[in-house]
């Protein structure tokens, strides 16, 4: 085989897709789109190429180069290392992967706010749902996340697709019943609406993750029995250009409706204010059912992606080998083909467990420099979409 057919390559595009339309892509388009008014076309051409434009440039560099580790070392080894760590905190366990659930509890107030007056001892009954919805949306995000090679069939066919449905039927309702008239730009969109999105676009954080998705989508395309480097970067950049042109679709709905909602809703003081609003206008009592499940299938996407990207249990046996552990991979059984062959395994599922412990100091030891360094090479640079593959 030697590339992908269109049916192949539009479920990896999507693929893609989902794991980058997370809560700040609901979020800043419409928000734009809101402030911007009777400016929206500039300052959506200002979001979208931060938002869209520098992801898909990400995932082509990437796979021009390999991998991150080696578009990160054209500027400095030192870079690459330190550079990497901070990508992977960002994008998992500082900001990105908690504001998933805090994000999609949040758009379920509707139903949890009566709990709020309820007091169990210090704490109220919100905070013990908050909780329990975190444990049990991390919890199914995690046991995604333990399949990767099935993430093509899980978000690609099934979640990705009802929240694409979901999203069409706010925007058409949206020019149905908005009015075509924008309101007035607000600043700072009202002086340079360009430079304003263009800022904007930053916040969703899409031009880190591209950095890392892109090799997950080349593990992906890996199972359809592409193998050759070169056929494998080349899809992986096509792959990066559908999905620019879906977030850019998708992206003109959202900043569409925000612009049209300038001119009937009052102040927002953000796009999920916006959203509610119009979804309240639209559909009711209906339209918060209907935002809070674009928000949770949008965030859990984006979790499950993320959760899958972080580097965790191929190099486990290498990155404790480089604190010492010498015989580590020899006592475990742990090697590179089996987790190849299948990542589904009880011993990998043993050692996804182990990691969360073991890589974030692995993480640190490449940064401060292991003196073992071969191995620490081994798991983080040479073998580094295998890594991430093997969750």
């Amino acid at each position: 085989m030697t590339r992908l057919s269109f049916r192949q390559r539009l479920l990896m595009g999507v693929t893609l897709f989902s794991m980058f339309f997370g809560a700040g892509n609901l979020i800043f388009p419409p928000f734009t789109g809101y402030r911007a008014g009777s400016e929206a076309v500039p300052a959506f051409l200002g979001l979208i190429s931060t938002a869209v434009l520098f992801p898909v440039l990400g995932i082509i560099a990437t796979a021009r180069a390999g991998g991150m580790d080696g578009l990160c070392r054209k500027v400095h080894p030192q870079f690459s290392k330190w550079f990497t760590l901070v990508i992977y905190l960002c994008i998992g366990p500082l900001l990105a992967i908690p504001r998933t659930a805090s994000m999609a509890f949040s758009m379920m107030s509707f139903a949890t706010a009566p709990a709020q007056s309820i007091s169990l001892g210090p704490i109220s009954a919100q905070q013990i749902l908050a909780v329990v919805f975190s444990v049990v949306f991390f919890a199914a995000s995690r046991f995604f996340a333990q399949r990767p090679s099935h993430l093509k069939d899980i978000l690609g066919k099934i979640l990705t697709p009802i929240l694409l449905l979901l999203v069409l039927v706010l925007f058409s309702a949206g020019m149905v019943l908005l009015p075509a008239e924008t309101g007035a730009p607000q600043p700072p969109y009202a002086g340079a609406p360009f430079a304003a999105g263009f800022v904007e676009g930053y916040n969703t954080m899409d031009a880190l993750a591209a950095m890392v998705f892109g090799i997950l989508i080349s593990v992906n395309i890996q199972d359809f029995g592409l193998q050759e480097e070169k056929q494998l970067r080349r899809e992986t950049g096509i792959s990066g250009l559908l999905v620019g042109g879906v977030l850019i679709l998708v992206y003109g709905m959202l900043a569409v409706l925000g612009a049209r909602a300038s001119a009937v809703l009052p102040e927002a003081s953000d796009g999920s204010v916006v959203l509610s609003g119009l979804c309240s206008l639209f559909f009711g009592n209906v339209g918060a059912v209907l935002l809070a499940a674009i928000f949770l299938f949008a965030c859990f996407n984006v979790c499950t992606g993320q959760g899958i990207s972080a580097p965790v249990v191929y190099g486990v046996a290498e990155c404790v080998h480089c604190f010492g552990m010498r015989d580590f991979r020899v006592r475990a059984g742990l090697h590179s083909s089996n987790f190849c062959a299948d990542p589904n395994t009880d011993l990998s599922r043993r050692a996804h467990d182990y990691c969360f412990k073991s890589v974030p100091l692995c993480l640190f030891g490449k940064a401060l420099g292991s003196p073992h360094r071969s191995h620490c090479r081994f798991c983080l640079q040479r073998d580094f979409h295998a890594l991430i593959a093997s969750l």
